[in-house]
């Protein structure tokens, strides 16, 4: 099971091309039209994705410019350009440009947890090993909140709804 939404998406094009649509009944048209308008929403969707953010940014950017040059601007629309401007500032990266760097900094880490047991003392294994469980603690109820709705976990699990741990994680 995957968190990213361009897996999922994919996955769900695979199956669709290559388990359901061969297994409906030749004769039936509309079902293979059907299915077909699946694939092909989900591939829009997948062409999609990459461009989203920068999509909305844009249009919010856009949004904000007409607002600002109406000449009846009021301290209601100030406040809501002064927003706009506060949003597209803390909106800059991209989620392309986080991911990258939640990779990059995954493979360092992955690096630096492999060096420090090949050739680190005691001390440093042992931080180093401190560091990756608290980081596994940390990560662990956020993944677990994703899976909620796939039924991994009992209805009564005590684990926090995913939106309230980013807002508390500052992931929001």
């Amino acid at each position: 099971m995957q968190l990213r939404t361009s897996l999922r998406l994919n996955t769900a094009v695979e199956a669709m091309t290559h388990v359901i649509i061969p297994a409906l009944d030749p004769d039936n048209g509309p079902a293979h039209e059907q299915a077909a308008l699946v694939v092909g929403m989900l591939t829009n969707a997948i062409d999609w994705l990459p461009y989203e953010h920068a999509f909305d940014r844009a249009e919010l950017s856009s949004n904000r410019e007409a607002l600002a040059q109406t000449s009846d601007a009021t301290e209601q629309t100030a406040a809501l350009i002064d927003l706009a401007d506060d949003v597209l500032l803390r909106s800059s990266a991209s989620p392309g440009d986080v991911l990258d760097c939640v990779r990059a900094l995954r493979y360092a880490l992955a690096t630096q947890v492999d060096s420090t047991f090949e050739n680190g003392t005691p001390a440093e294994r042992t931080a180093v090993s401190r560091a990756v469980l608290d980081a596994a603690a940390r990560e662990t109820p956020l993944v677990r909140a994703a899976y909620l709705g796939h039924g991994f976990e009992g209805p009564t699990t005590g684990v926090a709804p995913l939106a309230d741990q980013l807002v508390r994680t500052g992931g929001k």
